[in-house]
């Protein structure tokens, strides 16, 4: 994990780490090997545990968790929330309000613990899995890599994002380390389940080498993002708070495959939101057509402006 890091330029040694903690295999995986790479490499390891009031067993995994940070020596906090209550409010659904809830409260425990990362327990068959869902969903090139092992503005890292289940269950098995089982996880009522379940180990069962090819296909997307960064960088956008804005004489310079890839990168710039296909190739459409006044629209509340002189990517 520790040269995953490095190769990624991820900054983390000497840093104080907040762990989102669950009492599954993967995120008691991460805080064990923080754990083992504390004194080495000088950590300041913490974890969150948040108890969504969803399941009775909940309370009983607080038990668990509590156990498992005294072996393990990091302080711990537990957190109450009730989602159930808060997506009625709100009229979205369980997963999506969980989701959302889960990443603001950790971003803001974060800042107030004066933590450096915040440190999830996304594996393998987790990117494999964000990987199929964006087909599924339409993500276009190189968002279809799946997601990232380091977001530096949220101070968000991946450190076992190299590893499959079965690695980490062999791991923690050695340890003769426990974990828990959210049941919840079982159920096909959700599409993140339903892929894990049973279109993930299809494509397992076809080919025992799909994780690895999936490792493939992200690390080559994130060569094309690092390479495109680059090329949008040379082309000295004006970039402001939620909005990017680059001259369309610019990028009249670039065929119109080229574009398209302008275009993803600065989108998933502004944040989260995947950039379907169908929506860049309708940008580039208006755009070769020299449209003036359209505008396009992108999931996460991303929109994008085709001006006289500019395009402006804008966000919020």
């Amino acid at each position: 994990m520790e040269r995953f890091l490095k190769r990624y330029h991820v900054d983390f040694i000497g840093k104080k780490i907040l762990v989102a903690l669950s009492g599954g295999p993967d995120s008691t995986a991460l805080a064990v090997i923080l754990s083992l790479l504390k004194k080495r490499c000088s950590l300041n390891i913490e974890a969150l545990y948040l108890n969504h009031g969803l399941r009775e067993e909940a309370f009983q995994e607080e038990l668990f968790i509590q156990n498992f940070a005294e072996r393990w020596k990091f302080k711990l906090h537990i957190l109450r929330t009730n989602i159930g209550l808060l997506a009625k409010k709100t009229h979205r659904g369980i997963e999506e309000t969980g989701r959302n809830m889960r990443y603001f409260i950790l971003k803001q425990f974060a800042q107030k613990r004066d933590c450096n990362l915040i440190a999830l327990g996304h594996h393998l068959n987790d990117l494999a899995e964000d990987v199929l869902i964006r087909m599924l969903r339409g993500a276009s090139w190189p968002a279809l890599g799946g997601m990232d092992v380091y977001l530096k503005e949220d101070k968000i890292v991946r450190p076992l994002l190299f590893l499959s289940k079965d690695e980490i269950k062999s791991f923690l098995k050695m340890l003769n380390q426990n974990f828990c089982i959210d049941k919840s996880n079982f159920q096909l009522d959700t599409l993140r389940n339903r892929v894990r379940h049973t279109i993930l180990p299809l494509f397992c069962k076809e080919n025992p080498s799909f994780l690895k090819n999936i490792f493939r296909l992200w690390q080559a997307a994130k060569i094309d993002r690092h390479d495109w960064q680059a090329k949008i960088e040379n082309l000295k956008p004006k970039i402001f708070e939620n909005k990017i804005e680059i001259d369309r004489e610019e990028l009249e310079l670039f065929l119109p495959g080229e574009r398209m890839r302008i275009f993803s990168q600065c989108l998933k710039q502004l944040g989260p939101g995947q950039v379907l296909f169908d929506n860049v190739m309708k940008l580039e459409e208006l755009f070769s057509a020299r449209k003036v006044g359209k505008r396009v629209e992108f999931p996460g509340n991303k929109l994008v402006l085709l001006n006289n002189d500019t395009v402006s990517f804008l966000k919020g």
